[in-house]
């Protein structure tokens, strides 16, 4: 699904709940700010999500915990300041994560600890 160079400032996981069995979400070029525990609650088969040249400044803990298909994130070129030890947690399948050009100040402990990347 490719949703790229919209105007979109958040996710909404009801919005594309009747779909099923997608593997790639493409939201690059929109306005996100923020990624929220419910951002991706129903996307059980995802193995790609681009959310490059957003602005994202946030992603809640927790907030990928039910991607277990994951294998690709892009988040470069967003505004992340912060990576918690919850972030990418239980994340075992993920093998390409971009984190490139953004404002990383801090990156927790045991961030990375359970990806395989």
């Amino acid at each position: 699904i490719n949703i790229a160079l919209n105007s979109l400032k958040f996710i909404d996981s009801r919005l594309l709940i009747r779909i099923k069995n997608f593997t790639k979400l493409n939201l690059t070029s929109n306005y996100i700010e923020k990624i929220s525990i419910d951002s991706f609650l129903h996307f059980y088969s995802l193995e790609e999500i681009d959310l490059k040249n957003n602005e994202i400044i946030l992603i809640e803990d927790f907030s990928f915990k039910s991607l277990q298909m994951l294998k690709k994130l892009n988040l470069e070129f967003n505004k992340l300041k912060v990576i918690t030890k919850n972030t990418f947690i239980n994340m075992r399948n993920l093998k390409q994560l971009n984190l490139s050009y953004n404002l990383i100040e801090f990156i927790e402990f045991n961030s990375f600890h359970s990806l395989s990347c």
